[in-house]
C-alpha cells in the first residue's frame, strides 16, 4: 500500500465543503477518500477556527 501527503488543494477542498456544512461522510463520499484522511484535516482546522475565535475576543 502506498502512502503520501494530502496536496494543497485537496486540504483546501476539506476546508471549504467543511465550512460549507458538509458532515464528514459527505466529504469522504465527495472526494473518494478514507476517513482517517480526512478526519485529521478537519481536526486541524477546528483547532485554528477556535484559536482566532479566542484571540478575537480577548
Amino acid at each position: 500500500m502506498v502512502y503520501k501527503h494530502q496536496s494543497e488543494l485537496e486540504r483546501d477542498k476539506i476546508e471549504i465543503l467543511w465550512k460549507q456544512g458538509n458532515t464528514q461522510a459527505d466529504i469522504v463520499r465527495e472526494l473518494h477518500r478514507n476517513l482517517s484522511t480526512v478526519k485529521p484535516i478537519i481536526k486541524c482546522n477546528k483547532e485554528l477556527i477556535s484559536s482566532h475565535i479566542m484571540r478575537f475576543l480577548t
